[in-house]
């Protein structure tokens, strides 16, 4: 099953001797929780990673060196553990993650090669015994002089170099920013299936994480400014660099964007800090911080307290929309640009509902990415319902929802499956319809037919109950039951097959 990792008394004390830093991540085995039923940070068994990048902008390179402490937080011994290798899919035309059809959009000036070498691979001090996997070399396994026994854990060491594609997507280089995303080994999940290895898939949001505790030191030239997930804890000065070190405490994975020319502003909104970075348009940069702080306010009340101190959304060289990641969202400038302030809202919007789906309460995004994305989708609706009432909820869901589904219901003769995995949804607009829209077509007539309390009710149990896990649909089931005192998954399970609900 895909929940929450037991919790067991251990203290991990990490050193990141470069920045000069020494913290303890404690692990308990009781659960001090707050009035909304949620522990504090750290009270978890997890991995610690600590990274250390330097930034060559002109070069398009990171060169670092990385420390896991991986913990087997599982119930059977592991006796090797997996990496994604994400930055070697950009490596050839054939293997990188986009649609054909994309691939202009996504190198504006021509295909542009990434990869990440190692120099060196240790495992508890060791030289490591590992191989790269894959037809994309995607993959790296280490097999361990030993197994880890649940509770225990393996340190393993990387030296490495990874070449930045100038590529606008996820991970790239463009004209204004640098995204840094996905652009370091991290551990796969091991689950009730094994170990999950999917690929980078070219369609949706093929990535799959543990809550683990991150420290991130970045140092590049001065005249960039930094900012990402987590907080940021130490600013470094001298020798013609700047080292930013950031905290990121409970998060999936962890993602910086880098760029000469951009601004912040900021606003609090229930007890969060949000900022809003941006370098094309002032004015857009202000709307982009009041979407994201009435977001931030309206979901902590719908659904649950927003659990981190700080929120980034970030202007960036992106060819589509918007991109999650912890405590950061991304925003593609041509919404900063255009002026489309109605669907600048909703993109950031629907970005800032994924810190709760997809940020706090995890899932497998390429088994079921309904779970994720569907339930993001509909969120976004909520937020219109409850920020400018009914009227205005039913207009935004026939813009942005009915009209898609008519426009899909020419072009098909019968219901598409909700619940396609994203390995089997074919192309990008076809799982956008099916898996957003028809997603999210599902979750309204649920809406409807709990009724708002009830509904509401669901998730706010859903979010506790799966506060830092990985869910999987049976959480989501159990919440919706809880609430309803009757079955609710038959009616999901319709909409996952291609059937009419009941």
């Amino acid at each position: 099953m895909k929940k929450p990792k037991p919790l067991i008394c251990i203290g991990i004390i990490c050193v990141l001797a470069a920045a000069g830093i020494i913290f303890l991540l404690p692990v308990f085995t009781g659960q001090a929780t707050d009035e909304n039923g949620l522990h504090a940070p750290g009270e978890r068994l997890q991995s610690v990673y600590e990274i250390d990048w330097t930034l060559d902008p002109d070069g398009r390179t990171l060169t670092a060196n990385q420390h896991v402490d991986y913990v087997n937080a599982e119930t059977v011994p592991l006796t090797e553990v997996y990496f994604h290798l994400y930055p070697n899919y950009f490596a050839t035309e054939e293997s990188a993650p986009f649609e054909e059809s994309e691939m202009k959009n996504a190198y504006p000036n021509g295909f542009s090669a990434g990869k990440i070498v190692f120099s060196r691979i240790e495992a508890d001090g060791k030289p490591a015994d590992c191989k790269i996997e894959g037809d994309s070399g995607g993959i790296l396994n280490i097999r361990l002089a030993g197994p880890i026994e649940p509770g225990a854990h393996v340190s393993c060491e990387f030296e490495y170099e990874v070449t930045l594609p100038e590529c606008v997507g996820r991970f790239g280089a463009g004209d204004d920013t640098i995204q840094l995303c996905n652009a370091y080994p991290i551990a796969a999940v091991y689950d009730d299936e094994g170990w999950n290895l999917d690929p980078y898939y070219a369609v949706g949001d093929p990535f799959y994480s543990d809550v683990s505790n991150y420290t991130v030191r970045i140092t590049c030239p001065p005249e960039y400014t930094v900012t990402g997930s987590g907080q940021r804890s130490k600013l470094e000065t001298g020798g013609g660099t700047t080292s930013h070190t950031f905290a990121c405490p409970d998060v999936r994975d962890v993602a910086f964007v880098a760029g000469k020319g951009l601004r912040p502003v900021s606003a609090e909104a229930a007890g969060v800090r949000v900022t809003s970075w941006h370098y094309s348009d002032e004015a857009a940069g202000k709307a982009a911080l009041r979407c994201a702080c009435d977001a931030v306010e309206v979901f902590s009340d719908i659904f649950g307290r927003y659990p981190y101190p700080e929120l980034n959304v970030i202007e960036s060289d992106l060819y589509y929309g918007g991109m999650e990641y912890p405590n950061a969202v991304l925003i593609t400038d041509r919404l900063y640009r255009q002026g489309a302030r109605d669907t600048l809202e909703y993109v950031i919007v629907h970005e800032v509902a994924h810190q709760w789906w997809y940020g706090v309460v995890g899932s497998d995004q390429i088994d079921d990415p309904w779970l994720d994305e569907a339930l993001t989708e509909f969120s976004t609706l909520l937020f219109y319902r409850e920020r400018y009432g009914e009227t205005r909820f039913r207009q935004v869901y026939e813009k942005r929802i009915g009209l898609s589904l008519t426009l899909f219901d020419y072009a098909v003769s019968e219901p598409k499956p909700v619940g396609l995995k994203t390995s089997e949804a074919g192309d990008n607009m076809w799982y956008t319809v099916v898996v957003y829209k028809q997603g999210a077509r599902m979750f309204r007539d649920l809406h409807e037919k709990m009724g708002d309390d009830a509904f509401k009710s669901s998730l706010k149990a859903y979010y506790q109950n799966m506060y830092l896990g990985n869910a999987a649909p049976s959480d989501l089931y159990l919440a919706l039951n809880g609430a309803t005192g009757t079955d609710c998954s038959g009616f999901i399970s319709a909409y996952l097959i291609g059937r009419p609900a009941p």
